[in-house]
């Protein structure tokens, strides 16, 4: 968590709690928020200082840089969805051993970089899904099933979910402060 660019330091943890998706913050007190979960080598962190608009802000694409950097050999996804009026949406995904994937857009998404390469250099056999599947057909991108394939699963929420996650308030570093004004009070 301290390793994230946005947090400085770690202000209070609260008790594990069931995993769920990330609500949309409704106050400034929420924007200070970040959720942690690990299970086996996965870690998921839903911090909303790495929300981008689409437009200008770039923490996410920074943060996934510095993450990479920091663990060369790691399977690295950073996904960002937002609603502000206008669907966002924006994945990168680093594999060793294959170029970074980059998925981004509005309402069409546009790919940079080969879904079923970085798929296949995760060790993902496609063989089962049929020669003829394709996830990116006419503009449409399954990037629920991309996800779901590439993460085993470990990004999707469950009705009888069982595994937990830790909810931290944490200080923000003047990266993630910055971050927080540009995207949340433009």
């Amino acid at each position: 968590m301290l390793s994230l660019s946005t947090v400085s330091a770690i202000h209070r943890e609260y008790a594990p709690s069931r995993l769920e998706h990330p609500g949309s913050p409704t106050s400034r007190e929420e924007l200070d928020g970040v959720r942690a979960a690990a299970w086996g080598s996965t870690v998921k962190i839903s911090d909303p200082a790495l929300v981008e608009d689409g437009v200008m802000a770039t923490a996410l694409e920074d943060e996934f840089q510095a993450q990479r950097k920091k663990h060369p050999y790691a399977r690295i996804v950073a996904v960002c969805e937002r609603d502000f009026g206008a669907s966002y949406t924006k994945i990168l995904v680093a594999v060793p051993g294959t170029p970074d994937l980059m998925v981004e857009g509005f309402d069409e998404l546009e790919i940079t970089g080969d879904p079923r390469t970085t798929l296949a250099s995760a060790g993902i056999d496609l063989d089962p899904l049929g020669e003829g599947y394709d996830l990116s057909d006419e503009g449409f991108f399954d990037y629920d099933g991309f996800l779901h394939m590439l993460t085993g699963g470990a990004l999707s929420v469950y009705a009888d979910e069982e595994r937990f996650e830790s909810a931290f308030v944490v200080d923000r570093s003047e990266e993630g402060e910055n971050s927080i004004c540009e995207v949340w009070f433009p």
